[in-house]
């Protein structure tokens, strides 16, 4: 199943991988709104945070309260509820079920939730603007961006202490990092295209330009300038799939030569992308046009378009 946030639709969608249609909805509040969802590796167990603004609240970054809700993904109703200090933001599962890991934009730390208790602990990064989280392998890792300060923090998830971080010219939008953890893909804002970084050197071995912009592309002039936002590995660890959101097309590279492959027109808007776990399919989610992309990763080619609620962006996909 894939599960799809419908950020001012206030609702999360269920749709079936193998029909590509969707085949359940789950209905959030109204005067709430998702900004992202995750699944246990068992698929059992969906979990949403949300907030209570549209949008980030920058530049007064104000205090706020969001919640994390968990359904169980056969009935699809709520299990349980609890708030979160602070204005929710990306998220992801550790690889045992056991923690959820919250980015909070107006905190100077990450909202660790356990999965059996609903206890919350508050592990402290260096910055707030909190955006972009991943997990290593092991669970023993986070990696965790902001969307303010320019920072990508490494956190030693026995210590509860980041033990390196990252520094760019511009606010860190979406990454991900190879299996082994030495090289990490870096979307940014204003940037058409990712860095390319050293991970234990600490330092950007090259930027890659994705395919040139139409001259009738808009010029993005709000915050948070969002040129590009969605990047993901495939499990085989052989291409990576970029967004080029103003250009609305997505833009195939070979590992680990970060050679062109294809690029492949979308909906409008796409913001987010994910990949099942065998590397068969990717979906990118396309908020203006309210659908998902459906892309055949073994011939690189949309087959699909599915229908979903008002503004789609963050998936998550199980088998």
């Amino acid at each position: 199943m894939l599960y799809v946030e419908n950020t001012y639709g206030h609702s999360i969608s269920v749709v079936d991988t193998k029909s590509f249609k969707v085949v359940g909805t789950i209905e959030l509040d109204e005067e709430k709104h998702p900004d992202d969802v995750a699944v246990t590796k068992d698929g059992k167990i969906l979990y949403c945070n949300m907030t209570s603004d549209g949008g980030h609240s920058h530049p007064l970054a104000r205090g706020d309260t969001s919640y994390v809700a968990a359904f169980d993904t056969a009935t699809l109703k709520e299990l349980w509820r609890i708030p979160i200090k602070g204005h929710a933001g990306h998220m992801t599962i550790s690889n045992d079920n056991r923690y959820l890991y919250n980015t909070l934009f107006d905190r100077w730390f990450v909202a660790r939730v356990d999965l059996q208790t609903q206890e919350v602990v508050e592990i402290p990064v260096s910055f707030n603007g909190g955006h972009g989280i991943r997990i290593s392998d092991d669970d023993k890792r986070l990696y965790v961006g902001s969307i303010l300060m320019s920072k990508l923090d490494l956190v030693d998830l026995e210590k509860h202490e980041t033990v390196k971080s990252f520094l760019f010219r511009d606010n860190v939008r979406p990454f991900h990092f190879t299996k082994d953890e030495r090289t990490m893909f870096v979307q940014q804002s204003w940037m058409h295209g990712f860095h390319v970084v050293d991970v234990e050197a600490n330092r950007i071995l090259r930027t890659i330009a994705l395919p040139t912009l139409p001259p009738e592309t808009p010029v993005i002039d709000s915050y948070p300038h969002t040129v590009d936002h969605g990047l993901e590995v495939t499990p085989d660890g052989k291409h990576m799939v970029v967004l080029a959101s103003t250009g609305n097309y997505a833009a195939i590279y070979s590992l680990p030569d970060l050679t062109l492959v294809k690029t492949i027109r979308l909906g409008g808007v796409p913001n987010w992308i994910t990949i099942d776990s065998t590397g068969t399919y990717a979906y990118a989610s396309n908020r203006i046009t309210d659908d998902i992309s459906v892309i055949d990763l073994r011939n690189f080619e949309e087959i699909e378009r599915i229908k979903v609620g008002r503004f789609p962006q963050r998936m998550c996909v199980t088998d």
